[in-house]
């Protein structure tokens, strides 16, 4: 496992991408402060890239299928997913999966609080991404960070072991899937 490169989120200003319930869509909101992004209870996702399959398909749909659970049992009041996408690619991916106000999507386009997390790597295909990471982040300090070896393989991250950090009780099926 890598080793966290920080213990808290920098002071920095990134696009998101929120659902706006009264307009049924995905838009893009600039240069948002980190700092005041996390200051309510957050479970912060990073992902290799949008559209990648296992992420659009299995990944994120149960973190999604549990949101309720999470916030319930763990007094998480928001989840955020990052992304090295730009952010018109990322709000494109964001209604394509349509979680509604459930995420809201962080378009780290440049890569470098994936940089600053020490979550980034690069392939000749893709270009520079963040490996799927995991953590808690409350009044922008991180805890229970936990990060994948390999890009393509989901494991420690899965929604599944987070449930059983914040429960002792595992309704959950404990399974492994690679990417």
């Amino acid at each position: 496992m890598l080793k966290l490169a920080a213990k808290s989120i920098p002071a920095m200003d990134l696009p998101i991408i929120v659902y706006e319930r009264s307009e049924d869509n995905y838009n893009i909101k600039q240069a948002q402060s980190l700092n005041r992004l996390f200051k309510p209870k957050t479970l912060f996702l990073g992902i290799p890239g949008a559209f990648i399959p296992t992420i659009q398909v299995k990944f994120l749909p149960e973190y999604f299928r549990y949101a309720k659970e999470i916030k319930a049992l763990s007094g998480i009041s928001q989840i955020c997913v990052l992304s090295v996408n730009d952010p018109y690619s990322l709000q494109t991916f964001a209604e394509e999966v349509d979680f509604e106000e459930k995420m809201i999507f962080i378009s780290d386009w440049e890569g470098k609080l994936s940089q600053y997390l020490n979550t980034t790597f690069y392939t000749t295909s893709f270009g520079l991404r963040s490996k799927a990471f995991r953590c808690v982040v409350e009044n922008s300090e991180i805890s229970h960070f936990v990060v994948e070896e390999d890009w393509k393989i989901s494991t420690v991250t899965r929604v599944y072991n987070f449930l059983k950090i914040i429960t002792p009780y595992h309704p959950y099926p404990y399974t492994t899937y690679s990417n």
